[in-house]
């Protein structure tokens, strides 16, 4: 297993963890206490550092496919996000018209970007993932 499987494993271990962190914190005070659970995903900036084992990453080899598949995996996630984002913001203003509020609460917007960069995380991961897997005889 490489190391960007290896950090796709961690991601999708991750966001379950951090998920339910957000639910029980927000059930004990509230959603922007919740929101204290996110600082969890702090873990994914220093993921590929300790589970590659080196700290100059520049020495990793990679060929060609791993390139490739993760050029494919970073554009399946962006258009999933990019999408969620769009549904999502729609769906704030629409909630929000059929309410009778000419605004939007500015507190749901940072929320709105946040879910879509969830939703590039855990899209990237099993795209990857699975493009890896998709690879007949490969292994290491």
């Amino acid at each position: 297993m490489n190391a960007e499987q290896k950090t796709a494993w961690f991601t999708l271990f991750l966001i379950p963890v951090v998920c339910a962190g957000f639910f029980l914190l927000s059930h004990l005070g509230g959603w922007r206490v919740g929101c204290a659970a996110f600082g969890l995903f702090g873990l994914l900036g220093v993921a590929p550092t300790i589970l590659r084992g080196r700290l100059i990453l520049s020495q990793i080899p990679t060929d060609e496919r791993e390139r490739q598949i993760s050029r494919k995996s970073t554009l399946v996630g962006g258009m999933a996000s990019y999408l969620v984002f769009v549904i999502g913001l729609t769906g704030i203003w629409a909630i929000s018209m059929k309410a009778g509020s000419r605004t939007v609460t500015i507190d749901l917007l940072p929320l709105t970007v946040f879910c879509g960069w969830l939703v590039f995380a855990v899209t990237r991961s099993i795209a990857l993932l699975t493009l890896y897997n998709r690879g007949g005889g490969y292994a290491e």
